[in-house]
């Protein structure tokens, strides 16, 4: 759903861009997620993605509606967040393969479930010194804040306020032993990806 923007990129791109404050700033602006291109050469043009388009096609519409009934159900939230925050290995360490399934979840249906997650992961944050909920909530919080990349302005608006004042009060008060986790977490959901994605 990436489509060719018009605008040629100078080596200045990425240095002085305002953030995008209103929904069509959003639509008309041109990121840069990946940063591995050469010294050389770089791209001579940005993509801008095209919010005109579906972002799931027709034909998977049943399956769609399976997965989101189901991830709008607390029990479904409660055993999956019960099995990730348990302590079964003496040291699991936060997981890139949940937080790339939560991504998918989040990418797919954005907001569609959100509400329901949201009380389950203030609890998670809430539990400080419980490595397991962190780690969990790390893995979960990450995914979601990486499958957003194309949400509308909006919904990124509404993220952002819950989320920023969840995480500040999570990474202040938790034990030493759980910052590994929300250092890979932070680092999973930052890495390739345009600062103005992130507030």
């Amino acid at each position: 759903r990436d489509s060719s923007s018009d605008a040629p990129l100078d080596p200045s791109w990425f240095l002085e861009r305002p953030y995008p404050t209103s929904s069509d700033e959003w639509k008309r602006a041109v990121f840069r997620d990946k940063y591995a291109f050469g010294w050389n050469r770089q791209p001579r043009r940005g993509f801008r993605y095209d919010y005109s388009r579906p972002a799931v096609p027709s034909p998977c519409a049943d399956v769609r509606a399976a997965m989101l009934a189901t991830l709008r159900k607390d029990e479904y939230w409660m055993a999956v967040i019960g099995h990730l925050s348990e302590e079964k290995q003496q040291n699991a360490n936060f997981r890139d393969m949940h937080a790339q399934l939560f991504k998918g979840f989040f990418q797919m249906f954005q907001t569609e479930f959100f509400d329901v997650v949201k009380p389950h992961l203030e609890r998670l944050c809430a539990e400080y010194k419980e490595r397991g909920h962190q780690r969990a909530a790390a893995e979960i919080i990450a995914g979601a804040i990486r499958g957003s990349k194309h949400w509308s302005y909006e919904q990124l608006q509404s993220l952002w306020q819950w989320v920023v004042p969840l995480l500040r009060t999570t990474l202040e008060n938790i034990t030493p032993e759980c910052t590994a986790d929300w250092a890979s977490g932070l680092s999973f959901l930052l890495n390739d990806r345009d600062i103005l994605r992130l507030q």
